[in-house]
């Protein structure tokens, strides 16, 4: 089966059988990080996993560190790690999106700005680029820009009644 249908149990299972199984630890990290759980254990798992399997993506581990750190409001570390992965995949709106998260958390709105701009320069059709882009905008008392943004992320994504 696809590693991305792969659950908790089932991971804990492959560990159980063999407690080497890279990918397992990927995804069981990956699990944990995404529910805010076991913050602590995934990092640890995910160290394993670095040093064991070298020719793993480490961009997209880098990311989960970065995702993990924003989960633990550590969002200084969080921006280290996202700008790792930035490194190994310069092309990736995700790690734009998730910096961009990271400074307006950090109410420091002009990097969120420019990093929501890098992401949409890299993908003019990223909604939620648009989006906080417009939302950071208006924290920024930059209305006319945010709400413009704002229309546009809207344009989009019309079944989307968050927006209205």
């Amino acid at each position: 089966s696809h590693l991305v249908d792969w659950s908790v149990q089932d991971c804990e299972i492959l560990l159980e059988k063999n407690p080497m199984h890279a990918m397992a630890r990927y995804r069981l990290a990956e699990l944990w990080i995404k529910n805010g759980e076991k913050l602590d254990e995934a990092k640890r798992l995910l160290d394993v996993v670095v040093k064991s399997e070298p020719e793993l993506n480490k961009g997209q581990i880098q990311l989960l560190l970065g995702d993990r750190e924003y989960c633990g409001k550590k969002y200084n570390e969080a921006l280290e790690h996202y700008a790792a992965a930035s490194e190994v995949n310069p092309y990736s709106v995700e790690v734009m999106i998730k910096m961009g998260l990271c400074y307006e958390k950090m109410r420091e709105f002009d990097d969120a700005i420019r990093c929501f701009k890098k992401g949409l320069r890299r993908d003019k059709t990223s909604f939620l680029a648009t989006y906080r882009l417009g939302c950071v905008y208006i924290r920024n008392n930059q209305k006319d820009k945010g709400l413009a943004k704002l229309q546009e992320a809207y344009a989009m994504n019309p079944e989307d009644l968050s927006l209205l």
